[in-house]
C-alpha cells in the first residue's frame, strides 16, 4: 500500500496514518511524509513498520534542528530505498545500521550539505563517504574525490572495496569485515590479500569475513584495530606474531571457528571482549608477559587455560580455569617493606610513599619506574593494610580493580600532626578513589591523628561554619569529635573491661557519625 501523510506538531505519524484510514501500519509498503517528523515518529517506524516498510520518501519532510540523529532508522530490515530532504545539515552515525535490505539512499538535489551518487550518501563535495546501503552486494570502487570514510560505513556489507590513493582517513570500523584493496600509492593505508592495514603494516585494521582457513599475521603488526577479526566465523586458526603488544577491543570476538589461541610473549594486555563468543575455543596459552586481562576478554568461552608459571598476575587452577595469582610476593621500596599473601597487600614502614603515574589514563607514557612495585599483582589484590605509613601515594592502586578493603593500622605521622586537608586526601582516595567500593576500615591510624588534625582545622577555620550554624555550635561539634576520637581506643598497654569497651565503642560510633555527617565540609 502506498500512503502519503502530512505531519504537524499536533498530528504525529501514528495519528496521521489513522486519519488516512490505516489501522495496521504493517500494511504500508511505501510511505511519503511531509511536514515535521519527530524522534517519536521515527521510533514508530522502527517499532511498527520495521519489516514491511520498503520505500520511505522524506524529501518534503523536516527534522528537528535539521539533524538526523544516530541510529534513527536502525534495524529497519524491510527498508529498500529512502529519500532524504534538502533541509538536513547534520547526519548522525549508523542511521541505517542493520537495514540489510537497503539498496538506495537518495537526497534532495538542493541539499547544501549532502549529495547522493548511485544510491550512496556523501557530503556535498564528495570528499567524505557517509553511508553505504547494507543491501548492496558485490564490488565497489570508492571515487577518487573521497578523502575520508566515516564510522561504520560498510558495517554489515559483504562487499569488496577498492580504496583510492586519495583516502587519508578511515574512521572506526568503517570497513568492518570487507575485502579491501588499497591503491599502492595511498600514503596512509595498504592491503594484502583483502586485509586492510595502515601504511607500514604495524596495525591490522580489518580482516575480511569471506576468508576461510588459517591466517598468519605479518610480523610487522604491533596492534589490531577495534573488531579487526570480529565475526570471522570461517577463520579456523590464527598465528599472532611476537611483534604484537596488545590484543584490543573485540579483536577476535565471534570467531567461532577458532579452537586454539597461543598468545605470544610480547603481549602485555588483552582488552575488552577480545575473544568473547569464540565458542569453539578449546585451549588458550597465556605467557608471562600478560599482566592485564579484561574481565570480558573470554566471555562466553570455556577453554582450558595454560598459564606460564612465571606470569606475575595470573595462573590456572587444576581444571584449567583462569584466575588471579595467589602466590606470595614481597619487596622493598622507598624504605617501605611490602608483602603480598592470600590476596592481602601489607605495607609497612615509617615514611611517606611517593606518588605513582596513572597507568590507566597514560598507558603509553608510563615507564616501569612510574608504576607501583606491586603493579603486576594488581588484579589479585583484594585488601590493603597500612602499618606505620605516614602518607599514601597517588595512584598506588590505580589498577587494583578488585580492591575491597583498606585498613590503616598503627600508623603514625612523623611530624606530630598532619594538616587536615592533606590527611583528607588519604581518606578521600580511600573512600572515593582507588577502592571503588564503600568498604573501608580506618582503625587506630585515623583515631590517633584525628584529634590533632581537628584542632588544626578548628584553628584555621575560625571564621567559617557550616551553613546555618553558629560559631558556638560548630566549636562544640568539633570539640565533641576531638573528644570521641581521643577516647575511642585504649592505650596500647592496657586492656578494657566490658563496661569500658562498651563506652569506647559508643564514642567510636559517635565520632565516625559526626565525621561522616560533616565530611564534605571538613575536606573541602
Amino acid at each position: 500500500m502506498n500512503i502519503s501523510v502530512n505531519l504537524t506538531p499536533k498530528t504525529g505519524l501514528e495519528q496521521a496514518l489513522k486519519n488516512a484510514g490505516i489501522d495496521n501500519p504493517e500494511s504500508v509498503a511505501k510511505l511519503t511524509v511531509s511536514g515535521a517528523i519527530t524522534k517519536e515518529d521515527c521510533r514508530f517506524i522502527r517499532e511498527n513498520m520495521r519489516e514491511t516498510l520498503q520505500e520511505l520518501n522524506l524529501s518534503e519532510a523536516s527534522f528537528e534542528k535539521n539533524k538526523i540523529d544516530d541510529l534513527t532508522f536502525f534495524d529497519a530490515i524491510g527498508l529498500v530505498s529512502v529519500t532524504l530532504p534538502d533541509s538536513i545539515f547534520e547526519i548522525g552515525i549508523h542511521i541505517f545500521g542493520r537495514c540489510e535490505s537497503l539498496t538506495s539512499i537518495a537526497i534532495h538535489p538542493d541539499n547544501p550539505a549532502f549529495a547522493s551518487e548511485n544510491g550512496i550518501l556523501f557530503n556535498k563535495d564528495k570528499t567524505e563517504l557517509i553511508a553505504f546501503p547494507a543491501g548492496r552486494q558485490g564490488e565497489y570502487t570508492i571515487p577518487d574525490s573521497v578523502v575520508k570514510i566515516g564510522n561504520e560505513v560498510f558495517t554489515g556489507c559483504l562487499t569488496r572495496i577498492t580504496i583510492p590513493d586519495s583516502v587519508i582517513e578511515i574512521e572506526w570500523c568503517a570497513c568492518d569485515g570487507c575485502h579491501v584493496t588499497v591503491h599502492p600509492d595511498n600514503p596512509e593505508y595498504s592491503s594484502e590479500d583483502g586485509v586492510l592495514f595502515n601504511k607500514d603494516k604495524t596495525e591490522l585494521i580489518t580482516y575480511p569475513k569471506e576468508k576461510q582457513g588459517d591466517y598468519v599475521i605479518p610480523n610487522t603488526v604491533i596492534q589490531f584495530g577495534s573488531m579487526a577479526f570480529n565475526d570471522c566465523t570461517d577463520l579456523t586458526s590464527v598465528t599472532i606474531p611476537h611483534s604484537v603488544e596488545t590484543i584490543g577491543f573485540s579483536a577476535f570476538s565471534g570467531c567461532t571457528g577458532l579452537t586454539e589461541i597461543v598468545i605470544p610473549d610480547s603481549v602485555t594486555e588483552i582488552e575488552y571482549a577480545a575473544f568473547s563468543n569464540c565458542t569453539g575455543l578449546k585451549s588458550v596459552y597465556i605467557p608471562a608477559s600478560v599482566v592485564k586481562i579484561d574481565d570480558t576478554a573470554f566471555n562466553h568461552c570455556t577453554p582450558v587455560f595454560e598459564v606460564n608459571p612465571n606470569n606475575p598476575c595470573y595462573e590456572s587452577d587444576e581444571n584449567g580455569k583462569l584466575q588471579f595469582r595467589t602466590k606470595n610476593a614481597s619487596g622493598k621500596i622507598d624504605h617501605i617493606d611490602w608483602t603480598f599473601a592470600d590476596s592481602v597487600l601489607t605495607i609497612d614502614g615509617v615514611c611517606a610513599i611517593r606518588d605513582y603515574d596513572d597507568y590507566s589514563d597514560f598507558e603509553n607514557l608510563v615507564s616501569e619506574e612510574g608504576r607501583s612495585p606491586w603493579y603486576h599483582l594488581s588484579p589479585g589484590i583484594k585488601s590493603v593494610v597500612f602499618r606505620g605509613v605516614g602518607k599514601s601515594g597517588i595512584n598506588m592502586f590505580s589498577e587494583c580493580i578488585n580492591l575491597a578493603t583498606v585498613t590503616f593500622d598503627e600508623c603514625e605521622i612523623n611530624n606530630g600532626y598532619y594538616e587536615f586537608r592533606k590527611a583528607g586526601e588519604i581518606i578521600d582516595r580511600a573512600f572515593h578513589g582507588y577502592t571503588r567500593r564503600d568498604v573501608f576500615n580506618i582503625k587506630r591510624w585515623f583515631a590517633n591523628q584525628a584529634p590533632c588534625m581537628l584542632r588544626e582545622f578548628k584553628r584555621r577555620s575560625s571564621e567559617s561554619t557550616p551553613d546555618g550554624m553558629s560559631h558556638e555550635e560548630w566549636d562544640a561539634i568539633l570539640a565533641r569529635m576531638i573528644f570521641c576520637f581521643s577516647e575511642m581506643h585504649p592505650p596500647l598497654a592496657t586492656t578494657d573491661d566490658d563496661e569500658k569497651k562498651g563506652y569506647r565503642e559508643k564514642l567510636k560510633r559517635e565520632g565516625f557519625e559526626l565525621f561522616s555527617k560533616y565530611y564534605v565540609y571538613l575536606c573541602c
